[in-house]
């Protein structure tokens, strides 16, 4: 116990002589008796391609088998690769879609379908069909559906694995995994008796402070353990420009010299008639990038056939990024916060899953509400024969939405006359849906044959959503597997859209209606192929090929004028249907125990067809928006990244690290009708990692050192290169 708490001394002195620096630090842990090819043996082909995964089919299996395109990431190659969070480590993932809009805020899809309208508000642009979920509890924004990733309560030192399935998941996880599903899974307890603790640190330039620690205890009989972690992520932007739209009332009114948008120094000089006081609502720090930190505790309790998990904790953030667009600008700053609590376990071939979250999501001078959510599953597998098992369960989510604004009225009656508005403070709805699903599992010599499906049965809409999957294997050899699978997708209507009416205020000018009473759910079907080959322990090849077809996509339709300038804005269907295609081919080298390579590009195309341009409904329209058929400019048509880790000796490590994408083309029509192009570009990152005494790394890590100074999401920052400084460290 006296050497831990000396360890703990050096480490907490670390800390506080690499703070004021701004430079960055981390802290990783190694074993000191390795050999050194046990040091270079994460770069054993054998060994990458029997990681375990367990979210393709909730049970373990190794990635080469798993029936669905899938990627394991683990924490050891996210802090080789340098990631600076969970969302930038993303980019070293085939398949992931990752825009950086300002300091440690991003934009992230699996695959695309990402603006497929472009003439829809921004609020609508961000991804609603991917499934997030933190050790098997979903973190899904019932709000307006996505992710918060501001809110994510753990780091990269909290975890053990990321694991990634491309394609729709809803059989086995419900609504929202139409694109895919994000499972982040924490590190295993340590097994050793005792007190642990362990912290990855860094800082650099711009304000960026970056920690994430944790203090640990098993007890003797290894039974019970706990973990303490907290996470702290401040980073300013590197620069206070915001992007203003052109004045659309006076373009709309033939006035030709309008302002026709661009960036200004800050919100105050935007516009010469508005008063400081509610730019200063809307920004109230204009250098703000992120600031976010969490608290989490988790326990665990193991014997034998039993196991439970339990934890709980809180996280707060405030950040500036493209959001809603209030008013002319581009960019909203939000305050959001969460607690949560979450219970799993599982005795022998029974699990059970269940977690309640109370989330309040402000966004400045526009939006201010409360979610409570509560999910819960239990499911069983029966092996009923040596090839043969069924896994059916039910699931139930129940999430309550609270106005914390007068302005905000949440009933489940559209409120089209605003003479009926009144005071929507504290005026609340909730929608619940219950499902059952059932998974069988049958293995055939060297074929492998799943079929999965599940229903649900909603309040809002009052309907039911049937999901099938199927999936195929077959493995000639031990070395070449071929797969095949269908799936289909809904995702659940967020609550917004089902019960926020809004009145027109000076920030957001405009009416809002919701609309219970659609019966259509964004719903996507999906077809893959693909074949995996491991050639000599050296090469291994994953090729996937993808055809999606998504169709009845919500919409924010302008249905009228208040009286005054005021549109009328009304949820409703879409008509239109888009078709993506596509290929992701992965290739890993490993040409000695020193050296690892990864390569990955995805190459893809949306085509919409079927699209009203007209239900827009205003009254002017600009000629480009005359087709009904087209091809989506926002998703690039191409991206990917490439990994290079060399170890010349047991205590050195060199990495380098890329993702580039192709050009893609932002429209807005919220303030104006306007686009942003964004070329095309490779981000080149660098980092060396020293082990200065066995278990205490430092590190150098260099972010955008090629392709940086550019702007990587429409209408947002330019995110500039910066060198950062850490340690990575395990006691």
């Amino acid at each position: 116990m006296t050497n831990f708490f000396k360890k703990l001394t050096v480490l907490g002195i670390l800390s506080v002589l690499l703070a004021p620096l701004h430079p960055a630090r981390e802290l990783h842990a190694q074993e000191t008796d390795q050999s050194l090819k046990e040091i270079f043996s994460e770069f054993s082909l054998k060994s990458l391609l029997d990681v375990r995964i367990v979210t393709v089919s909730k049970k373990e299996e190794t990635v080469f088998e798993a029936p669905l395109s899938s990627t394991v990431l683990t924490a050891e190659e996210i802090k080789n690769a340098g990631a600076t969070s969970i969302m930038e480590a993303f980019r070293l993932i085939p398949g992931m879609i990752v825009r950086e809009q300002t300091p440690g805020n991003y934009d992230i899809h699996i695959r695309g379908f990402d603006v497929v309208d472009p003439y829809q508000p921004h609020f609508t642009r961000f991804n609603t069909i991917t499934l997030v979920m933190i050790d098997n509890r979903q973190v899904y924004n019932d709000l307006l559906g996505g992710t918060l990733w501001d809110l994510i309560p753990v780091g990269i030192n909290d975890i053990d694995r990321i694991e990634v399935v491309r394609g729709p998941s809803s059989a086995l996880y419900g609504p929202n995994a139409a694109s895919g599903v994000i499972n982040i899974i924490t590190k295993k307890h340590n097994k050793e008796a005792g007190l642990h603790a362990s912290t990855y640190t860094q800082s650099g330039p711009y304000n960026t402070y970056l920690s994430n620690s944790d203090v640990s205890f098993t007890t003797q009989d290894k039974r019970f353990s706990f973990v303490l972690s907290g996470k702290y992520d401040n980073r300013d932007r590197h620069d206070t420009r915001y992007y203003t739209f052109p004045d659309v009332q006076e373009r709309l009114n033939g006035n030709l010299d309008y302002y026709k948008g661009g960036y200004r120094d800050i919100p105050d000089n935007i516009v010469e008639d508005q008063l400081e006081e509610p730019n200063r609502e809307l920004f109230p720090d204009y250098s703000l990038g992120t600031d976010k930190y969490s608290l989490v505790l988790r326990g665990e309790y193991l014997d034998n056939d039993l196991f439970l998990n339990v934890s709980g904790g809180m996280a707060e953030s405030k950040i500036q990024h493209p959001y809603l667009a209030p008013a002319s600008w581009a960019f909203t700053t939000e305050e959001n916060d969460t607690k949560f609590i979450h219970l799993f376990g599982k005795y022998k071939e029974f699990s059970f899953n269940t977690s309640y979250s109370d989330m309040t999501n402000k966004t400045l001078g526009v939006l201010d509400y409360s979610l409570r959510s509560l999910n819960a599953t239990v499911d069983y597998n029966f092996i009923l024969t040596e090839s043969l098992s069924f896994k059916p369960g039910v699931a139930l989510h129940r999430a309550t939405i609270t106005s914390n604004k007068e302005y905000q009225n949440v009933t489940s009656e559209p409120i089209r006359n605003l003479a009926d508005f009144g005071d929507g403070n504290g005026t609340e709805e909730t929608n619940t849906f219950v499902s059952a699903f059932g998974r069988l599992d049958y293995y055939y010599k060297r074929m492998r044959f799943v079929a999965g499906a599940r229903i649900e049965k909603y309040d809002y809409p009052d309907r039911t959503f049937f999901s099938p999957q199927l999936l195929m294997t077959y493995l000639p050899t031990d070395d070449l597997l071929f797969r095949a699978s269908y799936g289909r997708s809904g995702r659940a209507p967020f609550l917004t859209s089902l019960f926020v009416n809004l009145k027109p205020t000076k920030t957001l000018g405009a009416q809002f209606i919701s609309n219970p009473d659609k019966e259509e759910l964004l719903t996507v079907d999906v077809f893959e192929a693909g074949i995996r080959y491991n050639q000599d322990d050296k090469y291994y090849i994953d090729i996937e090929f993808f055809y999606s077809l998504a169709e009845d996509f919500e919409q924010v339709l302008v249905n009228g004028f208040v009286p005054g300038p005021n549109p009328i804005f009304e949820y409703s269907n879409g008509s239109h249907k888009a078709k993506m295609y596509g290929s992701t081919m992965l290739l890993k080298f490993i040409p000695s125990e020193s050296v690892s390579l990864t390569g990955f590009v995805t190459v893809q195309e949306t085509k919409v067809d079927e699209y009203n341009y007209r239900q827009f409904g205003l009254p002017t329209l600009p000629d480009d928006l005359t087709d009904s058929s087209f091809t989506a400019q926002w998703t690039p048509s191409y991206y990917g990244g490439v990994n290079v880790n060399v170890k010349p000796s047991s205590k050195l490590s060199i990495n380098l690290n890329g993702y580039f994408y192709d050009s893609q083309v932002l429209t807005l029509a919220e303030a104006s009708f306007k686009t942003f192009s964004i070329d095309a570009n490779f981000l080149l990152n660098a980092g060396i990692t020293y082990e200065i005494v066995p278990e205490v790394k430092a590190f150098i890590n260099g972010r955008n050192l090629i392709g940086g100074n550019k702007v990587q999401y429409g209408f947002a920052d330019e995110i500039k290169p910066t060198v950062l400084i850490g340690v990575n460290a395990k006691i």
